[in-house]
């Protein structure tokens, strides 16, 4: 099945957002302020494909049996800690 995102649209998206960050910063918005967000953004969604090329959505990490988790995300996950999914490290 073909993906929406892949390295082939993301690099030149990416190219794209830094570009509109580096203008944004030379009007006065930080990155605080927005300016890197879509730049970050790209950078998630490309390290997710080239990481994990088998999963479509950074959620389906979740239940990846080739992403490693920490000790205290295992004590999270045996306490029923909903929250814990969200400090995955994946596996390298």
């Amino acid at each position: 099945m073909a993906r929406k995102y892949n390295s082939e649209n993301l690099l030149p998206a990416l190219h794209l957002f830094i570009e509109a960050r580096n203008k944004a910063i030379e009007a006065g918005i930080t990155d605080n302020g927005g300016a890197i967000h879509s730049v970050e953004h790209i950078v998630d969604m490309l390290s997710m494909h080239l990481c994990h090329p088998q999963e479509s959505h950074i959620n389906n990490l979740k239940s990846d049996p080739s992403v490693e988790i920490n000790v205290d995300i295992l004590n999270d996950q045996l306490r029923n800690d909903d929250s814990a999914f969200s400090r995955f490290q994946p596996a390298m």
